[in-house]
């Protein structure tokens, strides 16, 4: 496993700093989280092998306590992946798509493939393979009930490759796209809570305006 220093996270995306999905993350708020362990790799956390996927939310609960650890928060996820210096990705501010080899669907391969795809804080492949469960309720106001899942792989690369990326899973589903990977120590409690408010879905109404005759005269303008 990877120690995690105690620190400062910048957790979402400031605002007018894009890609960023606003109702689903944090507008770049600092939180100061302390240390923890993660595992370098998805599960089973050895290089060279393929990740454990099919598995739900509590599946992957119960094998992290079979070796004394737990799921990661995804605010923990969050800041493994940014690393000290709080980076978009977790090579960098700026995004390159071979170095994970995002910007497709979620294909699964051996741990450690690629050596660019870590983190400063020495964490590998959050992204490019499987999505990966946290322990971490979806609380941005809707999807009451389901849980969030962080990395993985979309056509969408830049905009799903940030370390920052979270999307909302029903915690009883299992996909060969979700995975997960451990941490341990105590738990850091703080979690993305915002407030989403959306008004009224828009309706089309199937009014159209009715056809209007137009003539006109030789030498006059135009007349309804």
């Amino acid at each position: 496993m990877v120690w995690i220093d105690p620190g400062p996270l910048v957790a979402g995306t400031p605002p007018g700093q894009l890609p960023r999905l606003a109702d689903q993350e944090m507008p770049g708020e600092q939180v100061i989280l302390k240390g923890f362990y993660i595992d370098v790799y998805p599960y089973p956390n050895e290089e060279g092998a393929i990740p454990l996927t099919n598995v739900a939310q509590a599946g992957a609960s119960k094998l992290c306590a079979e070796q004394d650890k737990r799921l990661c928060g995804e605010l923990e996820w969050e800041r493994a992946c940014k690393g000290p210096k709080n980076t978009t990705y977790e090579y960098g501010n700026a995004y390159h798509a071979d170095r994970c080899g995002t910007g497709s669907e979620p294909m699964l391969k051996p741990s450690g493939l690629r050596v660019a795809c870590r983190s400063d804080f020495g964490v590998r492949d959050l992204h490019g393979g499987a999505f990966e469960w946290t322990a971490s309720a979806w609380g941005r106001g809707t999807e009451a009930g389901f849980f969030t899942v962080r990395g993985g792989n979309s056509p969408n690369g830049e905009l799903t490759g940030r370390c920052a990326n979270a999307e909302p899973k029903q915690p009883g589903s299992s996909a060969a796209s979700i995975g997960f990977r451990c941490c341990a120590g105590p738990p850091n409690s703080v979690e993305v809570v915002l407030d989403v408010r959306r008004g009224p879905r828009l309706e089309a109404k199937g009014v159209v305006d009715k056809i209007t005759s137009w003539r006109r005269s030789p030498g006059l303008p135009w007349k309804r």
